[in-house]
């Protein structure tokens, strides 16, 4: 307090070194002499240690991992890792048929479970695979330690076989394909290894099982629970994801990285007349209502209008005689944007809503192959309104409009050849398949579509995509610059993200993330031919200890399973490499003590130890790339 000894505040001082060399120097000071330094600990850990404030606030202004993803949770808690997690399917399944058929004390004693816990009873976990049939539909792989696929019997409920399963985020691991990465809130280490991706279901010790360090997984995209819920979810995007799923990210951050990486070019003043030199258009802003009207974008100021019959599915003409003309672009301009008229254009929405939600089944069947950027890339809009046209399927990037014809069209040769000329007239391609072509012989329907995307003028890929921004942060968090820089904040709370202010350098480290993902999944091509060998004869089976022949022997790069088996060449750079708290490559093999290694687990082995070599090659190239990120970090505000 003020007034006393060294006045108001808090202040600190420390010394390093031995016990005796500590106890002399407190003998000859005293709180007098103690070379002291004043802090201000502040929110939000208000720690009695001196930081680097300056740095601390620029840290914060980056994005922490818990704003970038919506969802996450901590890993799963097994609770009894020796009862529900196995080496293969058939010993899970064998494990589950004979736990709970036995009497709840027996099978305490069998398996060794110990006393029953709050939220994990041997009785529970019986019923619960009772309830659940049980069926081999339940057994699947987990990711339990790095580079360590096990198998467990999943139920998803809670209290059950498996104490913790956290449903909530684990079913978008089972629902279908995706990515994610596990890393921890807290550390209790001073160096930050904490970053891992999983594609199973995992287990909250897979990056450490240290105290303070429990897994965190944050699944790069969400499924919907129902065919039916899928399409209110997917407003991040101008397009649903495939398979029903949209990507687990923040809004405002994919907005704000498109503005940046990905802006859209302002078009110059187009001609009034449809680009025949008529005139000149003193106002280039567009009007206030959707351009071409695809996807439902944009709003409905006339929700009374009612939905005009469809007809064979080609749309209304206002006025057949008199044709109206795009607002800009001209012929020879297809790569523009051709709006159609706002009266008109209140007139067709309804009608191109109406035919989205009512296809037939040959634009639904075709609908399902286009959608999501399926078809080489390329983005497809469905009933998209054209002038007075709506079309099935536009394709602007390629200048493409595919058709769908049905029976009626028999009738309407005359009208639909009119309707071609005017849509090529635009600078167009048109495509026509008839229903019976699409839903019998669709993947030639989509071989002569990518063959006209192919003969366009590719689009420029765009830089801001969920699998991007993934990739980007991972290639972050395996930067040994950010390791360094911001290690005393890394070990207080979840990891921030700098994004840099250049297109060009999120893109490449991008890149540098995307073959690092691979890397740890273990299917890259730069696993083949791995690095390491297996030599040596004998049974393959994992010593127990040092003295029966397990050791690493530095000078010949030797990882020694048994006294006469090995693994070779293993770099000591490799042998040492962390994960989180794990010593991957000793981990990997501690775990298999006693354990016969099979063929399939050999591979598995020497692709990691070359996994981890080539690791330390791409984190030397993305530190490189990183210094540019630190010189401009792009502002933002979640």
């Amino acid at each position: 307090r003020a007034g006393r000894g060294l006045g108001g505040g808090v202040y600190h001082s420390e010394r390093w070194g031995s016990r005796e060399a500590k106890y002399q120097w407190l003998e000859q000071h005293d709180v007098s002499t103690t070379p002291w330094a004043e802090i201000r600990p502040r929110s939000k850990f208000y720690l009695f240690v001196p930081r680097d404030e300056a740095e601390l606030a620029r840290y914060d202004t980056f994005p922490q991992v818990t704003d970038v993803f919506e969802e996450y949770s901590v890993g799963i808690v097994t609770a009894r890792d020796r009862l529900t997690i196995r080496w293969t399917p058939e010993e899970v399944w064998t494990t589950v048929q004979t736990f709970h058929r036995m009497d709840p004390e027996l099978a305490r004693q069998a398996y060794n479970l110990g006393k029953d816990a709050r939220d994990w009873k041997v009785a529970l976990a019986q019923q619960d695979l009772r309830d659940s049939g049980p069926t081999r539909d339940h057994v699947m792989p987990i990711l339990y330690r790095p580079f360590d696929r096990r198998y467990t019997y999943y139920t998803g409920r809670s209290r059950g076989f498996i104490c913790m399963p956290r449903p909530g985020i684990m079913r978008h691991m089972l629902a279908g394909e995706n990515v994610a990465l596990m890393t921890c809130r807290q550390l209790s280490q001073p160096h930050w290894t904490h970053a891992l991706v999983s594609n199973l279901i995992t287990d909250d010790c897979m990056v450490s099982n240290r105290t303070r360090e429990r897994g965190y997984l944050f699944p790069l995209y969400l499924y919907a629970q129902s065919s039916g819920g899928g399409a209110a979810q997917m407003e991040m995007f101008a397009e649903p994801q495939p398979e029903g799923r949209r990507a687990n990210l923040s809004g405002e951050l994919v907005k704000r990285l498109g503005e940046v990486y990905d802006p859209t070019p302002q078009p110059p003043p187009r001609p009034r007349g449809g680009g025949e030199g008529e005139g000149y258009d003193s106002n280039p802003q567009p009007p206030p209502h959707p351009e071409g009207g695809g996807e439902g974008e944009g709003y409905d100021s006339n929700p009374e209008t009612p939905a005009r019959p469809r007809g064979g599915g080609e749309g209304y003409d206002s006025n057949p005689e008199t044709p109206v003309r795009p607002r800009g672009g001209g012929e020879g301009e297809g790569s523009g944007r051709w709006r159609t008229p706002p009266g008109l254009w209140e007139k067709l929405k309804p009608l191109a809503r109406e035919m989205r939600q009512q296809p037939t089944p040959a634009e639904r069947e075709l609908w399902q192959r286009l959608r999501g950027k399926q078809l080489l890339g390329y983005k497809f809009r469905r009933q998209h309104a054209i002038d007075r046209f709506i079309v099935d399927f536009y394709c602007r990037g390629a200048n493409l409009v595919v058709e769908v014809d049905g029976p009626i069209h028999q009738y309407t040769a005359q009208e639909d050849a009119v309707r071609q000329e005017y849509l090529e007239s635009l600078g167009l391609r048109v495509l026509r398949f008839t229903n019976d072509q699409v839903l019998e012989d669709i993947e030639g329907v989509l071989a002569t579509i990518a063959q006209a995307l192919q003969e366009a003028q590719p689009p420029v890929p765009a830089a801001v995509t969920p699998e991007r921004i993934f990739h980007y942060i991972y290639a972050v968090l395996y930067a040994p610059s950010y390791r360094e820089r911001y290690a005393e904040f890394l070990r207080l709370d979840f990891p921030r993200i700098p994004f840099p202010a250049e297109r060009e350098t999120f893109v490449a480290l991008a890149d540098l993330g995307e073959r690092l993902v691979a890397l740890h999944f273990l299917q890259s091509p730069a696993l083949d031919p791995p690095l390491a060998r297996f030599e040596g004869q004998g049974d393959n089976r994992v010593a127990k200890n040092k003295r029966e022949g397990l050791h690493y022997d530095a000078q010949r790069e030797r990882v020694y399973v048994n006294k006469s088996q090995y693994f070779a060449p293993v770099p000591v750079e490799v042998w040492e490499y962390p994960i989180g708290g794990y010593q991957v490559c000793q981990k990997w093999l501690k775990d298999r003590r006693g354990r016969q290694l099979g063929l399939d687990e050999i591979r598995t082995y020497c692709q990691i130890v070359t996994a981890l070599a080539r690791t330390i090659d791409l984190q030397e190239e993305i530190d490189g790339l990183y210094a540019r990120v630190e010189e401009n970090v792009l502002s933002i505000s979640l």
